[in-house]
């Protein structure tokens, strides 16, 4: 169990790290109006932007943490299958997001 948690503490990791340069691409995206905001108010946005972050990556983990509680009863390559095809689809699924909403405001 020690093992999935520390992949799970890693999992949020990467979502965080994803989600940070997801806001670098939206700001580089709406760099006409970033450039009016002083620097101040530019980390203020990774500020902000990181408590919506961070309940986000609260909800991709839910699935991710039942399975790992189911994997102790059973087989470990299921959970390995799901956990991998899971993030696929997460990924895909928040980068059509952010693409579509960094191009909204063009």
């Amino acid at each position: 169990m020690k093992k999935r948690l520390i992949a799970l503490v890693y999992y949020s990791v990467f979502w965080l790290i994803y989600f940070f340069f997801a806001r670098l691409f939206f700001i580089a995206m709406q760099f006409h109006i970033a450039v009016k905001e002083n620097i101040g108010g530019l980390a203020g946005t990774f500020l902000n932007g990181s408590k919506l972050d961070i309940s986000t990556i609260g909800y991709y983990l839910i699935l991710p943490v039942l399975c790992a509680i189911i994997s102790l009863y059973f087989n470990r390559e299921w959970y390995r299958f799901f956990i991998r095809w899971y993030t696929y689809i997460l990924i895909v699924f928040s980068t059509v997001l952010i693409v579509a909403d960094a191009n909204l405001g063009l």
